[in-house]
């Protein structure tokens, strides 16, 4: 697998790890050469959120995640507006018009708006985060269920590691990347 930086589309290699890691490398380089957005600014507040411990303790795939749902949405939209322009019906606006198309995008672009907008909060910038609770209807639960015969025969004819990794979804409830990510 090729990874790619999101912004410029260079090669940064095959390895996930090494990837992530220069990824993020390359975006602080990039954030550290920008002219200072003006204080106040929803820029102001991405940069400040970007460069925080709780960011920074944050797994690296979340990390990447996020940033680019900042990137792609967030900074496309509020980049130079006041933090204070982003009112709740903003949120709502936002929130209407990704979540018929891409529920699952739209409830993690509204949460990671929210966390940028409580980092504002917490920094005296606004009173009140707007993006709190947006309503957002939660995904439906899964209903299929593989009977214990389908269990059976997957088993039957599964290689050593995919019955090992299914077992440990079947019983402890993981979820597949997860999972996967264990061997």
């Amino acid at each position: 697998v090729d990874y790619y930086h999101r912004r410029t589309g260079i090669l940064l290699g095959h390895d996930l790890a090494r990837a992530v890691e220069l990824a993020a490398k390359m975006d602080a380089e990039d954030d550290a050469k920008g002219a200072a957005p003006p204080p106040g600014s929803f820029e102001a507040i991405a940069r400040a959120w970007l460069a925080s411990p709780g960011y920074a303790k944050k797994a690296p795939r979340t990390r990447t995640l996020e940033r680019a749902y900042l990137d792609n949405e967030l900074r496309a939209r509020f980049g130079a507006l006041p933090v204070s322009a982003i009112t709740r019906p903003v949120v709502i606006r936002l929130r209407d018009k990704l979540a018929p198309r891409a529920p699952v995008k739209a409830r993690h672009v509204l949460g990671v708006l929210r966390q940028l907008l409580q980092h504002a909060v917490d920094a005296g910038m606004i009173q009140h985060n707007p993006a709190l609770r947006p309503g957002l209807a939660m995904p439906k639960a899964r209903r299929q269920v593989w009977p214990k015969k389908s269990i059976d025969a997957f088993l039957e004819v599964a290689d050593p590691r995919l019955r090992r990794a299914f077992m440990l979804m079947l019983y402890t409830a993981q979820r597949v990347s997860d999972v996967l990510s264990l061997d």
